[in-house]
């Protein structure tokens, strides 16, 4: 890794549905499959793209997924 490379060259991106800018960076590719860009008003939360300025919204998906209770 070279002195000007933080690393963000080489993480998975989510891009833009507008456009198709890069708009998010995600550590592993495991969190960039649990996140959803949309252009729907029902997200987690809302991001203006970079590039093409308009409202992109993000979802993450695991907190809309049902997980077993445990019981002992």
């Amino acid at each position: 890794m070279n002195k000007n490379d933080d690393g963000r060259k080489n993480m998975p991106k989510s891009r833009c549905p507008y456009c198709d800018s890069r708009v998010v960076d995600s550590r592993t590719p495991t969190l960039k499959n649990s996140l959803e860009l949309t252009v729907t008003d029902s997200a987690d939360y809302f991001i203006q793209c970079p590039k093409c300025r308009k409202i992109v919204g993000l979802t993450i998906k695991p907190l809309h997924t049902a997980s077993p209770l445990v019981t002992a």
